[in-house]
């Protein structure tokens, strides 16, 4: 048994949790340092919201899989082929995509944008189902546990409209023009729209956005630490366990001089 292997591959799991773990903490305390707040009272930068999800234009999104109607979506489609060379099918993605489309946040007496790229999201609705051709004749309820001739796997994400979410991003501002030019005498005419719209922040903070409140958000937050925590430090049982065998086989070897 390679126990130096076993060793510095245990070594390098561990350097790996740990980066991920002290990721995990500064996320942690971001969550539950940035205080929830209403639209209409939000200063512009780093906040966290939570509201309503609604579509931005008059009609909501239609998902590309299965036509259901959302404000966000994301999806791949996979074909299961087989690698003549191991003899062994996997799935191949062949077809994904994912919405770039804002749509609105409502609480309750106010509305912002959400503009969802680059976003780390977390879907309403997750699902996986399979069939015969490269785009599915059912929807998710009618098919979701494969057959022996089934060759394509679906997968679609979700956000729906009216699902409650928690967004934690930058927070703008935006003025519009309405009515006309701002030109000499056409101002009377004219009147500024003002658009807040949440988006990726610039300063690298996290961009959230998950069908949770936000006690559920910095609950989530935490067991992601923690898992991080236990894998490292059974990482750094395990390598010390690898050195420690790797130490007595190699003296268990060694033939005296005589």
């Amino acid at each position: 048994m390679h126990f130096g292997l076993i060793a510095a591959g245990c070594a390098t799991a561990a350097l790996w949790s740990l980066i991920r773990f002290l990721a995990s903490l500064r996320r942690d305390r971001l969550v539950a340092d940035t205080p929830r707040v209403r639209v209409r009272s939000a200063a512009q930068g780093y906040v966290k919201l939570v509201g309503r999800a609604a579509p931005a234009g008059d009609a909501p999104l239609s998902a590309p899989l299965s036509a259901r109607t959302c404000v966000w979506w994301s999806y791949e489609v996979s074909h299961n082929e087989r690698d003549d060379s191991r003899g062994e099918a996997g799935w191949q993605s062949i077809d994904s995509g994912v919405s770039i489309h804002p749509f609105m946040l409502d609480d309750v007496d106010a509305s912002c944008m959400v503009g969802p790229i680059n976003a780390e999201i977390t879907p309403t609705e997750h699902d996986v189902w399979y069939g015969t051709s490269p785009r599915p004749g059912s929807t998710p309820s009618k098919r979701r546990i494969r057959r022996k001739f089934d060759s394509y796997r679906y997968t679609e994400s979700l956000l729906r409209v009216g699902d409650q979410l928690s967004v934690m991003g930058e927070l703008r501002s935006r003025s519009e023009i309405d009515g006309g030019s701002l030109a000499a005498g056409a101002s009377a005419h004219s009147s500024i729209l003002r658009t807040s719209i949440i988006s990726q922040p610039a300063n690298g903070e996290p961009f959230l956005i998950a069908a949770l409140d936000d006690v559920q958000l910095l609950r989530r937050e935490k067991v992601h630490a923690a898992l991080y925590f236990c894998l490292g430090l059974t990482s750094v049982v395990l390598c010390a366990w690898a050195v420690e065998q790797a130490v007595h086989g190699a003296g268990s070897q060694a033939v005296p001089a005589l």
